[in-house]
């Protein structure tokens, strides 16, 4: 069976892209109605991110397997794992401020602007974390049938 690494890691970066629109559009116009649809996408960004780390340590065990002594590649492994890492223990951190700030009906400004500060670091884990998976295949070969995938 192919792997569906590659099929999975889609769905958290575009949940997290809608995730993050809704969210910073009801912080900059006011309006709660974003928040609850944004909760939900962050919530599916969470659960496909776990996916699409469980799938890529499968394929991180491959190339072990493979054992190439290549420290570029290793690098570039090394930073996808920590970055996809950040991201999902981030998103899951937002997820349930978001939650909190929701339940106890703590909507202030403060919180609002905490929450969209720390967003925008998610943004900025996610895009690194592609950049890295990107190295992988298209400077690494990994995934490919050059590199024996």
């Amino acid at each position: 069976m192919e792997t569906i690494h590659p099929i999975i890691i889609h769905f958290p970066i575009v949940f997290y892209i809608i995730y993050f629109v809704l969210d910073a559009a009801g912080v900059l116009t006011g309006k709660e109605s974003m928040t609850k649809p944004a909760l939900a996408f962050l919530f599916l960004a969470i659960l496909f991110s776990l996916a699409a780390v469980l799938t890529g340590n499968i394929e991180a065990q491959k190339i072990n397997e493979v054992s190439i002594q290549n420290s570029g590649l290793q690098k570039a492994i090394n930073n996808h794992e920590l970055f996809s890492s950040l991201f999902v223990w981030l998103c899951a951190s937002l997820f349930f401020y978001r939650f909190y700030t929701i339940k106890k009906n703590k909507n202030l400004l403060y919180n609002k602007l905490i929450i969209l500060f720390f967003s925008i670091i998610g943004f900025v884990l996610i895009v690194t974390t592609a950049y890295y998976g990107g190295q992988l295949v298209y400077e690494f070969g990994v995934g490919t049938k050059f590199f024996g995938g």
